[in-house]
């Protein structure tokens, strides 16, 4: 929890820099997350960046391109402003090679439990859901 709480806290302040005011203006056309998941762009940001490095490393035929197209998709519908847009790309980029480069040396990270998991959010982000999910410590490799 604390790498994604660090992604998305970065990824927040990277938002606030430029040009005054937060580059990411949302409207409410998501369902409201769980009791105690922020269902805000940094955090789906993190998570999808987190799938797609999850998915290459435990072998997921998955055309990461369609991946991330899809998520700027869900950000776009949700009312994030284009410049906004643009900052989430490269911060997907960024933080899809950080998180790459934490389980790259992890041999045993695709647990029966991970598989499944990434099985699950990859279904989900493919169907065009990026909000927000409740993720456990252990989930951080």
């Amino acid at each position: 929890m604390r790498l994604l709480t660090a992604i998305a806290v970065s990824l927040l302040l990277a938002g606030c820099s430029g040009s005054g005011g937060s580059a990411f203006t949302t409207s409410s056309v998501t369902p409201p997350p769980a009791p105690g998941v922020v269902n805000d762009p940094a955090t789906r940001v993190a998570q999808a960046a987190w799938t797609s490095a999850r998915a290459g490393k435990c072998g997921f035929e998955v055309d990461q391109a369609k991946l991330k197209a899809g998520y700027i998709a869900y950000e776009t519908a949700q009312g994030t402003a284009p410049e906004a847009l643009a900052k989430l790309d490269r911060a997907f980029e960024a933080s899809r090679s950080v998180l790459v480069k934490k389980i790259a040396n992890q041999p045993d990270y695709c647990s029966t439990r991970v598989v499944e998991e990434t099985r699950g959010d990859l279904a989900r982000n493919l169907a065009g859901d990026y909000a927000a999910r409740a993720v456990a410590k252990a989930d951080l490799g």
